[in-house]
């Protein structure tokens, strides 16, 4: 039996509770000097994922984080940004595989974006 969007969409409370289980890493935003006497800050994203395997679903959410610190290495601010979900179901009984497109993934998005 083939999965549908609402099937998929049904998943979204165990996928927002993995990400919010998650502990991701940080990479680290910092200001340098440019060639011009200019200051920019440039972010070093670290880059994280969580995976939901089961009942023939694997649905794979890519995240990075960044952070600035103080002088003492405490952390003043964090921020993030999803860089992308796959989306598929697989029937054992059939061998077939549902993959799902992005415009169906997009409430999934939608509800993961406040998690980062």
């Amino acid at each position: 039996m083939k999965k549908t969007k609402a099937d998929l969409d049904a998943l979204i409370p165990a996928i927002c509770a993995l990400m919010e289980e998650a502990t991701p890493e940080y990479g680290e935003s910092y200001w340098y000097m440019d060639e011009d006497g200019r200051y920019s800050q440039s972010d070093d994203y670290a880059y994280n994922g969580i995976a939901y395997e089961e009942d023939g679903w694997l649905i794979e959410v890519g995240y990075r984080c960044c952070a600035s610190y103080d002088d003492e290495g405490n952390t003043k601010d964090q921020w993030g940004e999803l860089t992308g979900i796959n989306a598929s179901w697989y029937d054992d009984d059939t061998d077939e595989l549902t993959e799902f497109s992005e415009e169906e993934t997009e409430d999934l998005w939608k509800a993961l974006e406040e998690y980062v």
